[in-house]
């Protein structure tokens, strides 16, 4: 028997939906969609979701609902990341989307976001026993997590997402010397857990999931025409070199230039560069030698968890 569910991940950027049907452990993906809702705009500095941001919100939420009634989807996985977990009115919002889509809206707390995305990642990076540092930059967060393919050794998450880095240190365009070098002084502080951890693992490898890393894999595969691995596995393996290259060349353009670069889609723009900066600076700081981008991430940790739990309904 096929079964068909959805995943819908509120995040602070952008919502994600996620639509697929599987048969026993096998999945297909039916749909995958990102809406760049910028839910996080505003809202760090005031802890308070701002009117557009929950208007845009409310009608995206309200467009998931659409697709939920065409295809005939009932079981369904919505859940919220650092935005809902804390601005002030985040439990008004969560209740209005709530009613909407007809289920609830579970917030998951940056050690749970953690999990997920390494079950995600797992599946699309053959790890092996070497300890990976898998690193996911989110909107709101930043989750680190350090394992191979049969555990978790050591997982955080830290309240420096790009949204929050953004209104922080993106003052000029392009970004100008003395708040590129305050961003890398602030990352330095900032993550010094992950330096201490780093080492005793001996990391030298980065896994990049999600947002700022698949931007940084579709502009090397248009720069470079590298070729990702879609079977067994589904990853890109970024030449350090060939990042360098992009990192600088990002860094050191305006939007403008930015918006003629092949391969970087218009909605991630506005927030690129702080992300780019916060890759490099880990790259360089823990001397990583191979970079690895997951095609899997938070999304599809809960869709694979959601499968081992339809499984056992049914036996």
């Amino acid at each position: 028997m096929t079964n068909k569910a959805a995943i819908i991940d509120l995040g602070t950027n952008t919502f994600h939906m996620l639509v697929f049907s599987w048969e026993g452990r096998q999945f297909t993906v039916i749909d995958k969609l990102q809406i760049p809702v910028k839910l996080g705009k505003g809202a760090f500095e005031e802890m308070w979701i701002q009117p557009e941001a929950y208007r845009r919100g409310i009608e995206e939420a309200h467009r998931f609902r659409e697709i939920l009634d065409r295809e005939k989807i009932e079981i369904v996985r919505a859940f919220g990341t650092a935005t809902l977990r804390e601005t002030a009115n985040a439990a008004i919002f969560q209740k209005e989307v709530e009613e909407m889509l007809g289920t609830s809206v579970n917030i998951i707390d940056g050690d749970a976001e953690a999990d997920m995305i390494y079950q995600g990642v797992k599946f699309a990076v053959p790890m092996g026993q070497e300890a990976h540092l898998i690193m996911d930059i989110g909107g709101g967060s930043v989750e680190f997590i350090i394992g191979n393919e049969s555990e978790i050794f050591w997982k955080k998450s830290f309240n420096i997402g790009v949204a929050r880095l953004n209104d922080k240190f993106y003052k000029a365009d392009p970004i100008d010397g003395e708040h590129k070098e305050l961003l890398h002084q602030y990352l330095e502080k900032e993550l010094e857990e992950v330096w201490e951890k780093a080492t005793e693992y001996n990391i030298t490898t980065l896994v990049g999931a999600s947002g700022t890393f698949e931007s940084l894999s579709d502009v090397s595969m248009n720069m470079f025409h590298s070729i990702p691995q879609t079977y067994p596995f589904v990853n890109h393996i970024m030449d350090i070199s060939n990042f360098n290259e992009i990192g600088e060349k990002i860094v050191a353009s305006t939007k403008t230039e930015l918006s003629n670069m092949a391969g970087l889609i218009a909605f991630r723009i506005e927030m690129i560069v702080v992300g780019v900066i916060m890759v490099q600076h880990v790259i360089e700081r823990l001397k990583i030698q191979k970079l690895i981008v997951s095609d899997y991430a938070l999304k599809e940790g809960i869709m694979m968890q959601m499968i081992e739990e339809e499984i056992r309904k049914a036996v």
